[in-house]
């Protein structure tokens, strides 16, 4: 896999699944086990959800994957500008105990001062 992978897409729902592939796709590449990718797959989805209803003035949704020697970490973020984000709410809405049951860690980040989740899962040791 390449250092890092991204694709922009617009900040639509009818386009999140473009994403949801891109992370099956390049997760079916490293080999990862089924579980892994369906996981990361559906963390997207609902990390895109969630920022999509944070900032419906967006037009564009972003994600970029990153593999590292252990882990593959999954950032998704808007071009939205929000004020508030994370939001009061965050950590205690159901997306979050999604987002935190689907992946290794969950972090609610500013990119470039834009709304953003990064997602990170932890990669089987191959034996």
């Amino acid at each position: 896999m390449e250092p890092a992978i991204s694709v922009s897409v617009p900040a639509r729902p009818e386009f999140v699944y473009l994403l949801r592939n891109v992370v099956a796709s390049v997760a079916g590449r490293l080999e990862l086990p089924f579980e892994v990718i369906q996981d990361m797959r559906l963390a997207v989805h609902e990390a895109s959800a969630d920022l999509l209803s944070a900032g419906p003035a967006a037009t564009t949704l972003s994600l970029r994957m990153i593999r590292e020697s252990d882990n593959l970490t999954v950032l998704v973020w808007t071009d939205a500008d929000v004020a508030e984000w994370p939001r009061a709410v965050g950590r205690d809405q159901l997306t979050w105990r999604i987002l935190s049951s689907l992946t290794d860690e969950a972090e609610i980040v500013r990119l470039d001062g834009a709304p953003g989740i990064r997602l990170q899962k932890g990669l089987p040791v191959r034996g």
